[in-house]
């Protein structure tokens, strides 16, 4: 298929096994209708800024996205600075809080060493593709655009992977604790 080879470049830069890669190449975000369970994974997602440099957004849609985090996270400044002033924090504290609400850098600093939950919000751009040989037969991607595909498909695939794992593992881990029994104080 015509611009396998510019996919794979870009699945490299994850210094991934051949092995890898050609597993990731074959994943699909759509489930089999006939397999039980949750689809693999979703599209792939990666920073506004990594898909404009790409080609894949314009200047429009890339300024879109950046705004729709930037007022995301202002709404979360004014939520976390709502739960301290409703948790009563000292005011020491709110003065601290309300000092850093118009940088997120420093009021995600502040919150958090103060115990809130509190997170800037990025903005990232949704691939809306479906496997790698859909978007290699749709044909309309350039080389680069192809690596990028190669690079983000095959950092997807790995996250959900890893994620699923630890869900494997947290799951069996507490199987095996119900089976046995109450955990004694040896088991933490």
């Amino acid at each position: 298929m015509q611009g396998f080879e510019h996919v794979v470049s870009g699945a490299r830069e994850l210094h991934l096994e051949p092995t890898e890669i050609a597993e990731a190449m074959l994943v699909t975000t759509d489930a089999d209708p006939e397999q039980v369970g949750e689809p693999v994974m979703g599209y792939p997602r990666f920073p506004v800024e990594a898909a404009r440099e790409a080609g894949l957004v314009d200047n429009d849609e890339h300024d879109r996205i950046v705004g729709e985090a930037r007022a995301e996270t202002s709404l979360r400044i004014h939520s976390a600075l709502e739960t301290a002033k409703r948790s009563r924090f000292a005011a020491v504290d709110m003065e601290s809080l309300l000092e850093a609400a118009n940088d997120p850098v420093r009021f995600q600093t502040v919150a958090n060493d103060l115990g809130l939950r509190f997170w800037i919000s990025l903005a990232w751009w949704t691939w809306p593709v479906g496997s790698i040989v859909e978007a290699l037969s749709a044909g309309a991607l350039s080389p680069e655009q192809l690596e990028v595909l190669g690079r983000e498909w095959a950092r997807q695939v790995r996250l959900t992977l890893e994620r699923d794992m630890h869900s494997a593992w947290t799951k069996a881990m507490w199987k095996a604790i119900a089976d046995r029994g109450e955990p004694d104080s040896g088991d933490v």
